[in-house]
């Protein structure tokens, strides 16, 4: 367990979600595999948090939820986010994080005693990543999670990823041409396909943190 705490992750995004004009669109949807396996993450949107439900949804002790509820809303028409993990359809930990000019901060963490401290540990992993994806994303500085730095991204180029590419083109060209019997097709798609996955594989993110001892995780893209 204590391996959590120190690490180097590593998060393949693809081409596309590099845009920054669709930062927040492609924030939303960057959750790679279930680093917390016991509860469900989301990224809580304006209009969800709005919904009249949404305050008989959090199973959380030790302050208001309409307290909670108000400083998601500042956060989330600031620029921010709001982080929920939830078990069984009900919200056993939130996490406010309020866009500043230079830096995304999670000063707010409202957690549910229901939550296990190994949970917690990967939870709070977890959120630190979102918070590096941020920052990323609208090319701020820094990212801080109580307090302290959070991780950063860090843009890693794979020196074979145009062999990689071309192999998968070649392959994908191969079967268009056993379907279609057209040279000129199978030309066309495998160019695609070698542009398309030449840009994926070429964009690999480290997400970095300073520490005594590191370890690799490797983190894949959901479908």
């Amino acid at each position: 367990m204590k391996n959590t705490m120190k690490k180097i992750s590593e998060v393949k995004i693809s081409a596309n979600e590099l845009d920054e004009a669709k930062m927040i669109k492609a924030q939303s949807r960057a959750v790679y595999e279930q680093i917390v396996k016991n509860y469900t993450f989301k990224s809580v949107s304006k209009r969800a948090i709005a919904r009249a439900d949404f305050p008989e949804r959090i199973d959380i002790e030790g302050k208001s939820v309409d307290a909670m509820i108000a400083l998601g809303q500042r956060a989330l028409l600031e620029g921010g986010s709001v982080f929920a993990y939830s078990d069984k359809k009900m919200i056993r930990a939130l996490f406010i994080v309020d866009k500043k000019e230079k830096s995304f901060e999670c000063k707010h963490a409202y957690i549910s005693p229901s939550i296990s401290s190994e949970d917690l540990l990967l939870i709070e992993k977890d959120v630190k990543r979102q918070i590096a994806m941020l920052v990323y994303y609208a090319q701020l500085e820094n990212g801080f999670y109580m307090g302290k730095k959070a991780p950063r991204l860090q843009k890693k180029t794979c020196r074979l990823a145009w062999l990689k590419a071309l192999l998968i083109a070649l392959g994908v060209g191969a079967c268009t041409y056993v379907v279609a019997k057209s040279i000129p097709g199978s030309i066309l798609v495998a160019a695609s396909q070698f542009v398309m996955w030449f840009s994926i594989l070429r964009n690999t993110l480290l997400l970095v943190e300073e520490t005594e001892e590191e370890n690799i995780w490797n983190i894949s893209k959901a479908a």
